[in-house]
């Protein structure tokens, strides 16, 4: 009895492995199909959809289609235009002067769909954008990127909005910085920690939800 448990365990275990086997081959075979046209001299290189490369560009997806796609390298695949991750590199190799020329924003918020509202705004007018989840984060990002301007949310876990302007001010006394508040912690409404971040250096303070106009108007103002 024990033998043809046995046995039948065994049989079981190879077929899910046939069945694994024939998957990972089935996506291999995709994914041979998807990149073998855009390998560079190294070899195969990872393919990378137009959403990708635009968000690792730091520009909106439109910005992207419009100004930038026609001067990169791409295949059609599946459906999908694809680029080579080498030929993405080249190009920004290529276009260092254009990069640098514009401003970079760094956003910090913990809420990813507040974020998400400011790189559209930004990028659809032209400048690069970065983003941090937290204030402990948005130090670490802002030492590694160097953005022309930082817009941050001041209620925020671990390091606060508050906290971070401190910290940010002692990196870099230079820093500009806009403040956006819509929320309350401990006894400190919405009114009074804009003031303290206004009082601090805030070139600008603004109340959630978003006057996406006014602060465009600040953002272009301040990097013009």
């Amino acid at each position: 009895m024990t033998k043809r448990t046995a046995k039948r365990t065994t049989a079981v275990s190879l077929e899910d492995l046939e069945h694994k086997l024939n998957l990972i081959l089935t996506r291999l075979d995709r994914l041979e199909a998807r990149i073998s046209k855009i390998s560079p001299e190294e070899g195969i290189t990872q393919g990378m959809t137009q959403v990708e490369v635009a968000r690792f560009l730091g520009v909106s997806v439109n910005y992207f289609k419009q100004h930038v796609r026609h001067q990169i390298p791409h295949k059609q695949a599946d459906r999908k235009i694809i680029f080579s991750r080498s030929d993405v590199l080249n190009w920004l190799h290529g276009h260092k002067n254009d990069t640098a020329g514009r401003r970079k924003v760094l956003i910090v918020d913990d809420e990813e769909s507040s974020r998400k509202i400011l790189r559209v705004q930004l990028q659809e007018e032209g400048y690069l954008t970065t983003e941090a989840e937290d204030g402990e984060q948005g130090i670490k990002v802002y030492r590694r990127e160097k953005p022309d301007l930082v817009v941050l949310d001041l209620f925020m876990p671990n390091v606060d909005g508050l906290g971070f302007v401190r910290e940010l001010l002692n990196e870099d006394k230079e820093a500009r910085f806009v403040a956006i508040s819509g929320g309350m912690e401990g006894q400190m409404n919405a009114d009074a920690i804009l003031k303290s971040a206004k009082t601090l250096g805030a070139i600008e303070v603004f109340h959630k939800p978003l006057d996406l106009e006014r602060f465009m108007t600040t953002v272009k103002t301040t990097l013009r």
